[in-house]
């Protein structure tokens, strides 16, 4: 199938458009979704990567969750 003729496809039907507008976005939400909360022993790549993820798909409280977890577990700083 021509490029063009995809296009032209989605210009003429925007339902269908729609639809797979939202198929994609259910299916990366699923995957989002199912990334397992970082731990203390989590890298920070991978800290990082879910709570990005997280943010992108507008999951602010599973983010924000998981960073009050990480701050929680570490010790309190000591002042001198």
């Amino acid at each position: 199938m021509h490029p063009s003729t995809i296009y032209q496809y989605f210009g003429t039907h925007p339902a269908a458009m729609s639809a797979l507008t939202l198929g994609i976005y259910h299916v990366t939400s699923a995957f989002v979704g199912s990334l397992e909360m970082p731990d203390a022993s989590s890298s920070k790549l991978y800290r990082f990567f879910f709570a990005f993820l997280n943010r992108l798909a507008a999951n602010y409280a599973r983010a924000g969750a998981a960073k009050s977890i990480l701050n929680a577990e570490q010790p309190p700083a000591v002042k001198s």
